[in-house]
């Protein structure tokens, strides 16, 4: 009886020395596939990976200073305010250079209208019409000086002032004495015309 069941065994199989072998081999060289398995070379990729991403990021988030206002921006949003900054930086040296100049002029005082004035009417002329203007305005003060009352004549005729360098330095220096530093020979000039068409002045 023990030697037919040994018989049947070893033809049905069971027991067979190489089998059981392969059927080992299999079990050994097979990975499992459960949700515990360990696999430290993915492991070590993903960190590697997600330390890249992170240099990256941290390099996008760095804090750079803007070269034209000194302000502090992202590297990442450099690049965009730096075209907004350079036309409000256009903008504001505009808006600087206008007030530059507006505070120039006036430390150089009120701009003086071309010509100069007449020492008879006080009304002012360029020096290509004032040859013209002379002679006729001279002419219309003595006819006009005639017909007045005795007593509203000028009796002493028409006041012609003295322009030479003389005179005129003479104005500056007492102007100065008084104050007026930025007075010169040409600001002498007008005060002195504009006196004298006081004084020849003829009663309407």
């Amino acid at each position: 009886m023990s030697a037919f069941v040994v018989r049947y065994c070893q033809v049905s199989g069971f027991g067979d020395a190489s089998t059981t072998k392969a059927q080992s081999d299999v079990s050994t060289s097979s990975e499992p596939v459960g949700t515990n398995y360990h696999n430290p070379e993915g492991e070590q990729s993903f960190k590697v990976n997600h330390r890249s991403s992170g240099v990256s990021n941290s390099t996008n988030f760095t804090n750079v200073e803007c070269p034209s206002c000194q302000r502090i921006y992202t590297k990442r949003s450099l690049d965009f305010h730096l075209k907004v900054c350079a036309i409000r930086q256009a903008e504001e040296a505009k808006r600087r250079n206008a007030i530059e100049a507006a505070i120039e002029k006036q430390k150089r005082g009120p701009s003086r209208p071309p010509g100069k004035p007449c020492y008879i009417c006080g009304r002012r002329y360029t020096k290509s019409s004032w040859g013209w203007h002379e002679p006729k305005c001279q002419e219309q003060w003595n006819t006009w000086n005639s017909r007045l009352p005795k007593h509203l004549q000028h009796q002493d005729g028409l006041l012609v002032p003295d322009t030479d360098d003389e005179t005129l330095t003479a104005v500056v220096e007492h102007e100065k004495a008084a104050g007026n530093s930025k007075f010169n020979k040409k600001d002498a000039l007008e005060k002195v015309l504009l006196e004298a068409s006081r004084v020849n002045a003829l009663p309407v």
